[in-house]
């Protein structure tokens, strides 16, 4: 049986610590969660960077968890110090946490290859433990992988360095290895593009006027901003981080592309008729009534 294999690079040598770093099966067809967990270490982590490769397929995305300064409710690790652009340092460009293929140590790297390098830092104001600072554990970044012409399982694992960037860095300027625990396997192509149903942006199993319309409303008025149109594709989100992360279910009639008139109007439309039928803009996915 032919395999996937997604290898998570760590770079440069250092005593191990107790910081682990894991790779998991997303919430999205054909993704994967890269994560962290630093829990109890006094000497936090401050940058990543890693090299990320497939055996089989391609990396189509890479999504970052967040993007920009962290800050409380946007903590995380949203510089990305291979693309920022600075020209306006009152107004950056936070770009991508994917390294440009002519950087050093990433050639023939890149989105639609097999491999791509990542880069992330935090950039926070105050002291440790004022808020402000990103959490000891949580996802850095998703990647989507491309399965055309792959059959049967793709294996995830974690393996080796590479020499040209810092790999963990801490607080203290430190670069210690962290434990590398990701190891999973998971049938290429079976994750549902939407696990719960259309709509459901938030997945949880309803589709709400507040929490599932209303923020989709917000990313196609950013889209507008960004794009131009009130429409955006799954690549759009990882050019422009403020219409991160992908969501599937927002993706009302699966054509790659979530749009005003095709997906959020059918949507509202539901919702309408939740509010005739039930008396609220609201509605569990399989309800006989509304989403048979």
């Amino acid at each position: 049986m032919k395999k996937l294999v997604l290898i998570l690079a760590v770079l440069v040598a250092a005593p191990v610590f107790a910081m682990t770093v894991s790779l998991e099966a997303g919430a999205g067809p054909n993704t994967v969660d890269l994560k962290y967990n630093a829990d109890g270490d006094a000497n936090q982590p401050r940058a990543f960077a890693f090299t990320v490769s497939v055996t089989d397929g391609k990396i189509s995305a890479v999504a970052p968890a967040v993007s920009g300064e962290s800050e409380v409710g946007n903590k995380g690790f949203g510089i990305f110090p291979g693309t920022i652009d600075l020209t306006d340092v009152n107004n950056p460009v936070w770009n991508s946490p994917v390294a440009p293929a002519n950087d050093p140590g990433a050639s023939g790297t890149g989105l639609g290859t097999t491999s791509v390098v990542v880069e992330m830092g935090s950039l926070y104001a105050g002291a440790r433990g004022d808020g402000n600072e990103p959490d000891s554990n949580g996802v850095l970044c998703t990647f989507t992988i491309d399965c055309t012409g792959v059959s049967g399982d793709i294996t995830v694992s974690a393996v080796e360095e590479d020499q040209y960037r810092g790999g963990v860095v801490l607080e203290d300027g430190s670069t210690p290895d962290p434990n590398l625990t990701a190891s999973l396997v998971y049938s290429c192509g079976s994750a549902p593009a939407c696990a719960t149903c259309r709509g459901d942006w938030n997945g949880d199993g309803q589709v709400d006027l507040n929490t599932d319309l209303l923020p989709m409303l917000g990313k196609l008025n950013a889209a507008k901003y960004f794009t131009g149109s009130y429409n955006y594709t799954e690549a759009d989100t990882v050019t422009y981080a403020a219409l991160a992360p992908w969501k599937p279910c927002a993706d009302w009639n699966g054509d790659g592309t979530v749009d005003l008139n095709t997906d959020m109007l059918p949507m509202l439309g539901k919702l309408n008729m939740a509010k005739y039928f039930k008396g609220a803009y609201t509605y569990t996915c399989g309800d006989s009534q509304i989403d048979p």
